[in-house]
């Protein structure tokens, strides 16, 4: 990769503030640094003076002590590199590097990827090592702020205990050329330097003056269906819609709305129907006041074309998708000539219930103690078998199978995935695994009649309920992790 500067544009890196604070205090013999852009600090002990000096590119100091990177309206293939200098100016020192913590939501921070290298000779990332990840491969910039949350030791590397000299560091991003759901977004990196002398200070026991890495995580205990948006004429043009209905608890008044980034077109009879679609979440008042920014992270897409619900799980959960999600076609065809149009959109959040009203609260049995009867709308289930299977919910009629099926494509070992229920029709559900040409039916040993899914709550329905196509030796196995009823309650775990 080039290293002229003029190959950064500001579309790729908007700017950045920088600057690195003073962290007062000595540990042993050792005196603590940090760096100020440009300027020298020393500090003298018995052992001697400590003097060092960053350097980058482009870079300003603020008063806060950080070096920050800005990223605002990447496009799809825009990458760069940004080098900055440590400088040993008086005695060889030990140097740490951490990073800020990522939001707990941060659409930007999974899609751009980046790599830290230590570059001796100044020349580039072609002519470094690797310092972060440790074999030169890509990670996202959310990875690399919570690996590096607890400190990164930059001068311990090939056989060197500690820097003396100039240490150059080059930072490499880019955003994959098929992030093109990574639109209007923007993020930022923050470095944080310290350094200790190392004269007269032993190797054997030095460890990171920073604490252990304390980045929070989104708490997405329960997955809740917020609304669904029904598709007139078969066709989505990116724009903003509102949802045509919106479910318990999230009819208070709030406007939710999403907003299609890209889709996916079909010609059908000269007509053109939308197959694929991505998205994001808006929330607040209706017209100006929807923003990305208000909105809770989706953790499942259900996506209905033809008699068939493809269900999309979103890990980790996110305020949009990441690419698109398509109908599913009956006979297996996955090109968008073979898909049906998307008739509908049900989109499902992250909700912990601490207003009192979510399904975060106490949980519910089914059946109910009081014989109260519910039906339950959405269950997340974990698989056990084969890898790369098709997982089929059957809805039944009177006369059979509905045709209003839900299907999981793709399904690995281990994997997670939440389905729709339905909240009408028949309750009953025929499960079933597709696994290359065979096809085999899971029983429910908990219920009165095994053959089908019950999900009325006429019959047992809980957490921790199997589905296994053998009682004593399955091969398929799904387990209730979750579920929730038409009131948008938690399900009880299954009782002994």
């Amino acid at each position: 990769m080039s290293r002229e500067r003029a190959s950064l544009s500001r579309r790729q890196l908007l700017g950045s503030v920088g600057g690195v604070g003073a962290l007062g205090g000595a540990s042993g013999l050792g005196t603590w640094a940090l760096f100020e852009d440009g300027e020298t600090f020393t500090g003298s002990l018995a052992a001697g003076a400590v003097g060092v000096t960053l350097d980058c590119d482009g870079c300003t100091t603020a008063s806060d002590g950080s070096v920050s990177f800005d990223f605002a309206d990447l496009g799809p293939g825009d990458r760069g590199v940004e080098t900055f200098t440590v400088s040993a100016d008086a005695n060889p020192m030990r140097v740490w590097l951490r990073t800020n913590c990522p939001a707990p939501v941060d659409p930007l921070g999974d899609a751009v990827e980046l790599r830290l290298f230590h570059d001796g000779d100044c020349e580039g990332p072609a002519a470094g090592t690797a310092a972060y990840p440790a074999d030169g491969s890509w990670v996202s910039l959310n990875e690399f702020r919570t690996a590096l949350r607890g400190g990164l030791r930059l001068d311990h590397r090939d056989a060197e205990a500690c820097l003396d000299g100039t240490l150059c560091l080059d930072f490499e991003y880019r955003l994959p050329d098929d992030a093109t759901w990574a639109a209007a977004l923007s993020t930022d990196l923050t470095f944080e330097v310290v350094a200790e002398q190392c004269r007269h200070v032993p190797e054997d026991g030095v460890a990171s003056p920073f604490p252990p890495a304390d980045c929070p995580e989104l708490d997405c205990p329960d997955c809740v269906d917020l609304g669904k948006l029904e598709v007139e004429g078969d066709l989505l043009m990116p724009g903003v819609y509102e949802f045509d209905e919106l479910y318990a608890p999230f009819d208070d008044g709030t406007t939710y709305a999403l907003e299609v980034l890209t889709a996916t077109n079909k010609a059908d009879d000269a007509e053109e129907e939308t197959v694929c679609v991505s998205f994001r979440l808006l929330a607040g008042e209706s017209g100006d006041g929807l923003a990305e920014s208000n909105a809770p992270a989706i953790c499942s897409v259900a996506v209905k074309g033809g008699p068939l619900t493809a269900t999309y799980d979103v890990a980790p959960p996110s305020t949009r998708t990441r690419g698109e999600v398509c109908t599913v076609a009956q006979d297996g065809d996955t090109a968008p000539g073979g898909l049906p149009a998307i008739s509908n959109l049900v989109v499902s959040v992250c909700d912990d219930g601490e207003d009192g009203d979510g399904p975060g609260d106490d949980c519910s049995a089914c059946p109910s103690a009081d014989g109260e009867g519910e039906r339950i709308t959405q269950a997340t289930f974990g698989y056990t078998g084969p890898d790369d299977v098709d997982v089929v919910f059957g809805q039944q009629s009177s006369g059979g199978s509905s045709g209003d099926d839900a299907q999981v494509t793709g399904v690995e070992d281990g994997d997670s995935f939440t389905v729709s229920l339905g909240s009408s029709g028949r309750p009953d559900f025929v499960v079933s695994v597709a696994d290359g040409d065979a096809s085999t039916d899971l029983s429910v040993p908990a219920q009165s009649d095994p053959s089908v899914l019950h999900t009325s709550c006429s019959q047992v329905f809980a957490v921790g309920m199997e589905l296994v196509d053998d009682i004593d030796n399955p091969t398929y196995r799904l387990t209730v992790e979750s579920a929730l009823n038409a009131a948008g309650e938690s399900l009880c775990e299954v009782s002994d």
